[in-house]
Order: structure tokens, then sequence, then C-alpha cells
């Protein structure tokens, strides 16, 4: 958690970043509170990682083995940050590398969708709020 909390940090501190974050408008024009934007962050993270460490990984896996699976479920969430900044776009393959990881070793999507909410809010409040 402090290292996904400090990846936020430095993610927050690059202009291409700002440009696009936060992703809910709502949340920066105060009409939306800070608490209610991370909590349905954590929905969105969950269902990503629900999809791509989860179905994709996991369904992949008894049949291509965790390495191909791994490398097919990266790829295919790189591909799904295309038109995101490219620090984000480049940043998922060693994050898609390593949350697949994760899954493997914990048998649990739980922690990277953990971590990967840690990352997008705490780079959300760090863009907001200094």
């Amino acid at each position: 958690v402090p290292i996904a909390i400090l990846a936020g940090w430095v993610s927050a501190g690059k202009p291409e970043m700002r440009a696009v974050y936060p992703l809910n408008p709502g949340v920066v024009s105060g009409q939306v509170s800070f608490l209610t934007h991370a909590l349905t962050q954590l929905l969105y993270y969950a269902a990503w990682e629900i999809l791509f460490r989860g179905v994709l990984l996991r369904g992949l896996t008894p049949r291509l083995g965790f390495a191909n699976a791994n490398m097919i479920q990266m790829a295919l969430s790189v591909l799904a940050h295309f038109g995101r900044p490219g620090t984000e776009t480049l940043s998922a393959i060693p994050a898609g590398l390593a949350f697949g990881g994760i899954v493997r070793h914990t048998g649990s999507v739980w922690y990277v969708i953990l971590i990967h909410w840690v990352v997008g809010t705490a780079q959300d409040a760090f863009i907001l709020y200094g």
C-alpha cells in the first residue's frame, strides 16, 4: 500500500495525468464528495481486476499455462489503456505482469483490486488536494 500511494503521488505530478484525472468531473467541481468518488472508483477497479486478472488470467491459465495467460491478460489490459496518457499505458505493462503474479501467488484478485484502487485514489487525492 505505501508503494501504491507513492505511485499515485508520482503520477499526480505529471501534467498529462493531471489533464485527464480525476475522471469524475463531479469530484473536481465539488458536486460529488471525495468519499463517494473513492467508493465509485473501488467498483471500477474491482470490475477491471476481476475481468483481467480474475476471468482472463484464471480462465486461460489451465489451457495455456501461467506465463502465456499472464502475457495475454497484460496485453489486453494495456490495450484497454490506449487513449490514456502514454505514461499510464506504458506502466500498465509491468503493473499487469506484477498483478498477475500477485494473483497467482495469493490465489486472490482482492489484493490487486486494493493496490490498483489505492494508486488511482491516491493519484486523484494528490491532484485535487496537493
